[in-house]
């Protein structure tokens, strides 16, 4: 608190909520790249859009509706649900692709 407070100065009683959901979404998003980088470099960029047309209004809408209800902290929650949702579905594609019997070596 004393080390954000020094930092950000006055804005830091409005950061400090949406540090936590903040910092959550963007280790989400790193984890989901490295799964969509794994399916393109397996040759199948098909899946990984698939999921990315799931996942985006998912994550917009859930931003939206989030602030909506909650402001930007709700906001900051509901985006990294998104996240975590295209996470869960990048890695299974790129695990289905990885087990599957043409790619073993």
């Amino acid at each position: 608190d004393t080390a954000g407070r020094a930092i950000l100065g006055d804005t830091w009683r409005f950061t400090q909520p949406i540090l936590v959901p903040i910092l959550l979404g963007r280790l989400l998003l790193g984890l989901r790249i490295s799964a969509q980088v794994g399916l393109r470099a397996c040759e199948v960029p098909r899946r990984s859009f698939r999921t990315l047309l799931i996942s985006s209004p998912l994550v917009t809408a859930g931003g939206l509706a989030g602030a909506i209800l909650h402001g930007a902290s709700g906001a900051a929650y509901a985006m990294a649900a998104g996240e975590l949702v295209a996470v869960v579905l990048m890695w299974r594609h790129l695990r289905a692709v990885v087990a599957a019997p043409e790619n073993a070596q």
